[in-house]
């Protein structure tokens, strides 16, 4: 039999490192290093082959070492905003332009997959290295690494990409240079743009033409044509390309695989390890560009702000029904000590009352009998109490039980007599006047009968 796949099981720390990552000295020089992060693959753009042009690289940044302690790191991000300011890449060290005040994480004080989650959606990163007490690297954590490590499928399946993509997207014409698009990523901090057309162009110049700004503008009137990410930017650092006369159109992603603001977020992931991609576009359903689909955005399933509200709310329920039950509890003590008093006086006042008086259960069985009621019945040699009343008094006619059921059943409240033989086991003849009534528990339940008898055999022979 097929184990039952968890919904959702939480990752250890060691299956959310990445397996392997790129280092780097701060007198490496950038271009290098850029070489040393996609030297994996030969260069392609992120979806395809793109005429010889870019490469789906491996690793989106290095971290720079200076003996043996971190000392900086240096993203995709970063190359974009070098990129964007036609910086020379060849003359520039990693040093110079890496980011040096970087967020780090101490193994031994993991907890939980959310708190590293909480702690790249605080500082805003993709990247957490690694460090031990002496500030030496261990290993670098990212969003990819988490994505690949959760196996959210069922919880994935239930999420439509509605819920989680990134509606504010940066566009472009396609005739827009490589180098305005990465000035556009540097200045929105986003990770991509989309090349669209007009939707509503009324021919192929105005089509390749129209210039774009960042949205948001009307995205219903935009029909994606292609992308260009972070990566792609990186890529073409590589080849030499000159950003600033290569346009858009020459090297975007082409054809595009959209998504639909419908499908599930299981369907993106598995497309996106299909197109070993880091982003989808999302079009409607005439094709109109409706937003951005990341890794990143996919987390925000498990966002440990909503599970954190989420449990936190739970919490506060929990804490009220706590405290109802711990009033209810209190309550039923002091119940349960009125009651225990009060049969205790029900006791006293049935077994000094100056009648014979018997308190029996729903079985018949003796629970409290007064004093008056063993004299009269000479039981004193006898201890009745859990004792059903038939087997003190096997000689009870059919009648008189007859009256105890319609009492305990509920079809008669009282019964009584004012003068009543019984003949006991020795043949002798007794008189009695009698009354029985039901008693009832805190529920409004019959409990069992209370019985009430006079012995008046000497005033019956008088």
């Amino acid at each position: 039999m097929a184990k039952a796949n968890p919904i959702f099981q939480l990752p250890k720390l060691e299956e959310i490192i990445e397996p392997n990552f790129v280092t780097t000295s701060a007198e490496t020089l950038v271009i290098d290093a850029i070489k040393q992060m996609n030297r994996a693959e030969p260069p392609k753009t992120e979806t395809q082959q793109c005429q010889g042009y870019g490469s789906l690289s491996r690793h989106s940044c290095t971290l720079v070492l200076e003996q043996s302690q971190l000392a900086g790191v240096l993203t995709e991000r970063d190359i974009v905003k070098l990129s964007a300011t036609a910086m020379d890449l060849e003359r520039v060290k990693v040093g110079e332009v890496m980011t040096k005040d970087v967020i780090t994480f101490k193994q031994k004080y993991f907890q939980d997959i959310y708190q590293i989650m909480y702690i790249l959606r605080r500082h805003g990163i993709r990247h957490l290295p690694l460090v031990d007490d002496r500030g030496q690297l261990e290993g670098i954590i990212t969003a990819e690494s988490i994505c690949r490590a959760l196996n959210p499928s069922n919880m994935l399946k239930l999420r439509s990409i509605k819920e989680a993509m990134d509606p504010e997207v940066i566009q472009a014409s396609p005739t827009s240079s490589v180098l305005h698009l990465s000035q556009l990523m540097a200045e929105t901090k986003k990770s991509c743009v989309v090349i669209v057309a007009n939707k509503f162009a009324q021919n192929q110049a105005e089509f390749l033409n129209h210039s774009y700004e960042v949205s948001p503008p009307s995205l219903s009137s935009k029909i994606p044509l292609g992308i260009v990410t972070e990566r792609d930017i990186v890529q073409f650092q590589i080849l030499g390309l000159d950003l600033a006369n290569t346009t858009a159109q020459t090297v975007m992603s082409n054809p595009l695989v959209c998504m639909h603001p419908t499908d599930s977020l299981l369907e993106a992931q598995e497309q996106m390890k299909k197109l070993r991609v880091r982003r989808l576009v999302v079009a409607g359903d005439s094709g109109e560009l409706r937003g951005i689909i990341t890794h990143k955005d996919m987390l925000r399933v498990f966002d440990t702000t909503e599970l954190y509200g989420v449990i936190s709310t739970l919490k506060q329920e929990l804490n009220q029904q706590t405290e109802h039950l711990k009033q209810e509890i209190k309550q039923r003590q002091k119940s349960e000590v009125m009651l225990r008093k009060n049969q205790q006086l029900l006791e006293l006042f049935v077994r000094h009352a100056p009648c014979a008086i018997a308190m029996l259960d729903r079985e018949m069985r003796y629970m409290v009998v007064s004093d008056r009621w063993i004299e009269d019945y000479q039981l004193e040699e006898r201890n009745i109490i859990g004792s059903t009343h038939y087997e003190v008094f096997p000689e009870t006619p059919q009648s008189w039980r007859q009256d105890h059921q319609d009492c305990l059943t509920g079809k008669v409240e009282v019964l009584r007599n004012e003068e009543d033989s019984f003949v006991r086991l020795d043949g002798r003849v007794d008189w009695f006047r009698w009354e029985l009534r039901s008693w009832h528990d805190l529920e409004g339940e019959i409990g069992g009968l209370l019985m009430f008898s006079e012995v008046i055999t000497e005033k019956k022979l008088l």
